[in-house]
């Protein structure tokens, strides 16, 4: 037990998630803080730096990629907006937990207040502020920033060695030890970054000084900063929004529709009609132009280049291969669980990162007691949660709410002009500088048209690709709504709060303990004057391809109490109806058959039996390609040895059998007939590509031959990959090819396809994609919940498909 401030104390468990408990509102979300710095801190750094653009600060050149594409999108500028519009009571929370993880990172104990805990007089100003261009903040005045050694007893200020401002909290960047004693806290930040509607550019590096006091590192840091050479700055408000916009932005549709243009300006539109479902819905006019008028001209040339640009930042954007998975969510009404009230079971999929992206909390206040998961540095418990009336899980729902847009420019004496629906504008480009460890600074323009940011291109030499999001429209006002979820005590409070939420779209189930199950479709969806751009880069000026506006909340899908009792959502279509355009692909979809094959299975279920179902591996799909493969043959030869397998396992992929073989069947066969319809070169991008986008392109599309093909294949493409399936199978149980971590320590069944989901990629099998969080909510008797994640002491009870009290 520990009490980092006074009225505040945090009690951990025996697996070390924390239990935040205080007097006030303001200690709690402070304590959240607290705990989130002191179980996360390298991990809240990391993230900041991958939204701000500053991990070549530290890792060098090889973060480049990852660094640009971060300052075009400006999430700085934008976090920084959203943060001078938050409520007096949303800011008070953000600002609570901001203190919190600064009291973290200074180490302060329990007879400190949390400011300032050692200072004794004035740090006065660093040699000099962030400039920026373009309505850009300037900050950062008193960091004290990379000195050879420790500083011990400084005088005066600190100078700055490479302009880049840093460890505001007395950490030295380029120091081999802390700043021990410092004569007093940095006192320029007063006026510290309010936000602005322009960008931040900050052209000597990243902004990092604290709109409050100065109280980092007065204790030992995490070993990851000596190593990378780094000191930790204060957490400010608007760094929260950062980091939760960059774990958005990417598992947004801009991905798809790159990938889409790649292939229909470099294989046709042909090629694309087979391998993206419904790309020739409303296209003849407004396909990209590259799939119409040649591989020389540069707007061809300019979906192929932005591809290679994205695949070199997958590197440091770890998160970019959140792309490549799902979630499960069901919610069973009392009508069928044997209590009479409700069952909310959900599993976040994403890819395995350590630490892992959510973090577990409970947190209790006179006002509100909560538990759930959620982002480390983000103040609340949006995605997955109960407050004790009432639960909550989200899904992604593929939503589209981003389009990528292909500018032209043309240039007047020295100006860059953008073309515009109504004519011609000037584009606004701002300089942005990033420090890179061991080498020179690199000035990165950073362009923005009346659309969104630029993100690949250079308007400054042909034509440029602005990315139009949502979350770009104006400044978000629904920072507001994770408290009120809090607040909420039945499922209808709990959706009707959801009206504000912009981003991210997600598929929202909950269940209250009256009874109630809902789904709700939250966040903000364009209105659509075409559908062009569901699936691929439009033309910018053609006014066909602009938004009317926001779909309003009220037509949002949503339901209440179905008649069958059942709310399921494995990231499957939502709706059918033509709109509100959700999401152009239909994906997923063997999963949510599953589920409810499962949950028709019997008319009452035990929450056990449904907590049960997320561990459940088989699959549908292999159980179909079963069904065709026991009317064929028998074959010769090793073809007929991996199709008896394969008939045999009747789908179940169990990692202490040989569903190897079913893998290594499903990867020889999705070459082989996508090199016979289209060649050699679009099958090694869609399977094998740089872009983890094109993994998900090719399940999709191997499940939609599966669905309506498979009995429809010849004899010859059977036993072709029947052959190299058993030829390439080493003679081993699933789960010694298919692991969590490569010591083999924990074997995993399932495949892409089962509700266990374990995704692999087309050429290996290594788990890329998983279960990264598990919640099953009993609403009879909420403080018997359960939960779990893949970390720590809590990996092998997740490997054996256990879960731990909430």
């Amino acid at each position: 037990m520990t009490e980092p401030i006074p009225g505040v104390v945090v009690h951990r468990d025996e697996a070390g998630i924390p239990h935040v408990t205080a007097t006030t509102e303001h200690g709690a979300w402070f304590g959240l803080g607290w705990a989130a710095g002191t179980d996360r801190l390298w991990q809240l750094d990391a993230d900041r730096r991958r939204a701000t653009g500053r991990t070549a600060e530290h890792a060098g050149r090889s973060a480049l990629p990852a660094d640009r594409l971060a300052r075009r999108l400006r999430l700085d500028s934008l976090a920084r907006r959203d943060a001078a519009h938050l409520s007096p009571a949303a800011r008070d929370r953000f600002q609570a937990y901001a203190d919190g993880v600064n009291a973290a990172a200074a180490g302060v104990n329990a007879a400190t207040t949390g400011v300032n805990t050692a200072p004794t007089g004035p740090n006065t100003t660093a040699a000099r502020a962030n400039t920026t261009t373009t309505g850009a903040n300037a900050t950062a005045a008193g960091v004290n920033t990379a000195t050879a050694g420790p500083n011990t007893a400084p005088t005066g200020p600190n100078t700055a060695t490479a302009g880049a401002n840093a460890t505001a909290a007395g950490v030295n960047t380029a120091t081999t030890g802390p700043n021990t004693a410092p004569t007093g806290p940095n006192t320029a930040t007063a006026g510290a970054n309010t936000g602005t509607t322009g960008p931040d550019t900050t052209a000597a590096g990243a902004n990092a000084t604290a709109a409050g006091p100065n109280t980092a590192a007065a204790g030992p840091l995490p070993p990851e900063f000596e190593q990378a050479g780094i000191g930790f700055e204060p957490w400010e408000p608007w760094h929260s929004l950062a980091v939760f916009a960059v774990r958005h932005v990417l598992m947004g549709a801009w991905q798809h529709k790159l990938a889409a243009g790649v292939i229909a300006a470099r294989f046709g539109v042909a090629a694309l009609q087979d391998l993206v479902p419904g790309a020739a819905a409303d296209m003849p006019v407004t396909v990209p132009a590259g799939a119409q008028i040649g591989p020389d001209d540069p707007r061809s040339r300019l979906v192929t280049d932005a591809a290679d640009e994205l695949a070199a930042a997958a590197t440091h954007l770890g998160f970019l291969t959140s792309v490549v998975g799902g979630s499960n969510a069901w919610a069973v009404a009392g009508s069928r669980t044997t209590t009479g009230y409700p069952v909310l079971c959900n599993d976040a999929h994403r890819a395995p990162e350590m630490p892992n992206p959510y973090w577990q909390a409970r947190l209790s206040c006179p006002e509100f007691s909560v538990r759930g998961a959620t982002f480390p540095g983000f103040p609340g418990f949006p995605h997955f949660g109960h407050n004790g009336s009432v639960g909550w899980a989200i899904t992604n729902s593929g939503a589209d709410a981003q389009d990528l847009l292909i500018e032209e420019f043309e240039t007047r004496d020295g100006v860059v002009h953008v073309r515009n629906p109504d004519g011609w504008g000037v584009a606004e480009e701002s300089l942005s500088t990033i420090q890179v460890a061991g080498g020179e600074s690199v000035v990165e323009p950073c362009w923005r048209t009346p659309r969104g940011m630029v993100v690949h291109g250079n308007p400054r030499t042909g034509p440029a690709l602005s990315l139009r999001w949502t979350l770009f429209e104006h400044a978000r006002d629904d920072m507001d709504v994770p408290r009120q979820m809090i607040a909420a005590r039945s499922v209808r409070e709990l959706l009707d709060v959801q009206a504000p939420w912009t981003d991210p779209v997600n598929n929202l189930l909950a269940a209250d303990t009256a009874g109630h199950v809902g789904y709700l479709l939250r966040g903000a969806l364009p209105r659509r004057i075409s559908l062009a751009g569901t699936v691929l880069p439009v033309p910018a000026w053609d006014p066909r391809t602009a938004w009317a506006g926001r779909v309003p909340f009220v037509e949002m899908p949503r339901e209440e109490d179905p008649e069958g009792g059942i709310l399921v959502n494995t990231n499957n279509i939502v709706s059918a109806a033509p709109a509100p355009v959700v999401a152009h692909p239909v994906v997923d979809w063997y999963r949510a058959e599953r589920v409810h094959q499962l949950l028709a299975a019997r008319s009452r279920h035990t929450v056990a039996e449904l907590a049960g179902y997320q561990n459940d591996v088989r699959s549908l799909a292999a159980a179909d390609w079963a069904a065709v493969l026991s009317t064929r043959g028998p074959y010769q030869g090793s073809a007929e040895q991996a199709r008896r397998t394969i008939v045999a396992l009747d789908g179940h992929l169990d990692a202490h059998g040989p569903a190897v073989v079913y893998a290594a069947f499903r990867h020889a066969l999705a070459r082989q007939v996508l090199q016979d319809r289209h060649g050699a070169d679009l099958a090694a991008f869609l399977l094998t590509g740089p872009l983890p986008v094109t993994a998900v392109l090719a399940n999709r599309w191997f499940a939609r031959l599966t669905w309506s093909e498979r009995a429809d294949l010849p004899d010859a493409t059977l036993t072709a990959a029947l052959a190299a399936a058993w030829d390439s199978s080493v003679p081993a149980p699933w789960g010694t090819h298919h692991a969590l971590t490569a010591d083999k320590r924990y074997p995993i069944g399932g495949d892409n396809e089962t509700i266990a989901i374990a995704t692999h990629p087309w050429d290996g099998y290594s788990v890329t994609n998983c279960a990264v969080y598990r919640q099953v909510l009993d609403l009879a008797d909420l403080p018997s919940s359960r939960w779990i994640l893949p970390e720590g002491k809590q990996l092998p009870l997740w490997a054996n498909g256990q879960l731990l009290p909430m």
